[in-house]
């Protein structure tokens, strides 16, 4: 386990949130699936606290394993 370094408590995973972007097609009453794309966003919390850690997965990874 790691320590957060935002409120000090011990965690073993980050949360991790992105925005993407998808797009249906619309037919006045149903929406259908065509596709997703693209991260606008990418960010790595505590699980504790909440706080953003990181919005690099390499970095986030780095974190988990200690070093």
């Amino acid at each position: 386990m790691v320590t957060c370094p935002k409120c000090g408590e011990e965690i073993d995973h980050l949360e991790n949130f992105r925005t993407v972007v998808r797009q249906f097609h619309f037919d006045g009453r149903n929406y259908f699936y065509v596709d997703t794309w693209g991260v606008d966003k990418d960010e790595y919390l505590c699980p504790e606290c909440g706080e953003v850690l990181f919005t690099d997965k390499r970095k986030a990874a780095k974190f988990l394993k200690g070093k």
